[in-house]
Parts: structure tokens; sequence; C-alpha cells
């Protein structure tokens, strides 16, 4: 059985979508009453706050990381490229 963390974790567009549509089913069922103009802003708040959640659990925390001089296959291929060392930083800015 899945945890509501792991539901949460695998599918968090699914469940924005879910949340989105729940305040406007409740106005046409007539549990809550709200105007147009009411029900919009809400729903407008909802969906901004869920789109940054389901952008932060969607999106890598990590880049991936390869040392200058790794060799890489391209899928599907013959072809192999070698990863190049990182060019120089801007002139006149130092690392800190």
């Amino acid at each position: 059985m899945y945890s509501l963390k792991a539901i949460l974790d695998k599918e968090p567009a699914a469940i924005a979508g879910a949340v989105q549509v729940i305040l406007p089913v409740l106005v046409l069922l007539g549990v809550v009453s709200l105007d147009d103009k009411a029900m919009a802003g809400i729903v407008l708040v909802i969906s901004t706050v869920l789109a940054l959640f389901v952008r932060g659990a969607s999106t890598s925390k990590a880049a991936p990381v390869l040392a200058a001089g790794t060799e890489v296959k391209v899928a599907g291929s013959q072809d192999s490229v070698i990863v190049a060392p990182s060019p120089p930083g801007p002139v006149g800015i130092e690392g800190g």
C-alpha cells in the first residue's frame, strides 16, 4: 500500500489537479456559497501555490557531473564524445 508521501512524490501534478477542482465542485454542489470573483481569486491563489509545489517536486535537484576527459557513448549509435574541460570563468571576477 502506498503512503501519502509516496503518492505526493510520484504524482504531484495529479494531486495538484485534484486539489484545484475541489472548490469549484463544492460551489456547484451548494456546499460553499461564493460569487464568481471570490471563487476566481481563491482558485488563482491555490493554482499558483500548487504550481510552485509541482515545479519543486518534479525538477531534478542535481546536475550530472562528469570529469574532463570522460568518454560518453551516444545512445543508438556507435559515436562517442569526450567531455571537455570547463571553460575559464569571466575575466576580472574572482571566485570565492
